[in-house]
């Protein structure tokens, strides 16, 4: 993901370990990123101006689920260019439903993916973001 400009990636995550290491993968490729482990301190940060080009989020959180953060980003129109990928471990048929519903570009189950393979298949959505 090597380009002039940091691509800026927004994760939200509970879960500290899993955040550490696409914090760390990330960075490691040139990624500028904001990460949180709830929905609200992520919608404050796009609120305060934070605008990522790729946001990453679980469906499973306390407080607010990924289905109610999305919501929000999307009626508060808070990164309208941003890609927006479910990485969660929630793969039941309801659950692939409705983040299709939601109009995310992708659902990707953390647990079928190396970190490596999730930042592969991120910058090929921003490459074809580019390109349409």
């Amino acid at each position: 993901m090597d380009e002039k400009k940091p691509v800026k990636v927004l994760l939200v995550d509970d879960e500290a370990l899993i955040l550490d290491i696409y914090i760390h993968r990330f960075q490691q490729v040139g990624c500028e990123v904001a990460a949180f482990s709830t929905g609200q301190e992520a919608l404050t940060a796009l609120k305060q101006g934070f605008a990522p080009d790729a946001i990453l989020f679980d469906i499973s959180m306390p407080e607010m689920s990924g289905y109610d953060f999305l919501g929000h980003v999307k009626a508060d129109h808070l990164a309208p260019n941003a890609v927006l990928i479910a990485l969660t471990n929630e793969a039941g048929d309801d659950d692939i439903q409705k983040i299709a519903e939601l109009g995310v570009d992708a659902h990707y189950v953390k647990a079928s993916l190396s970190p490596s393979e999730v930042i592969a298949k991120v910058e090929s959505l921003l490459t074809a973001r580019k390109t349409t």
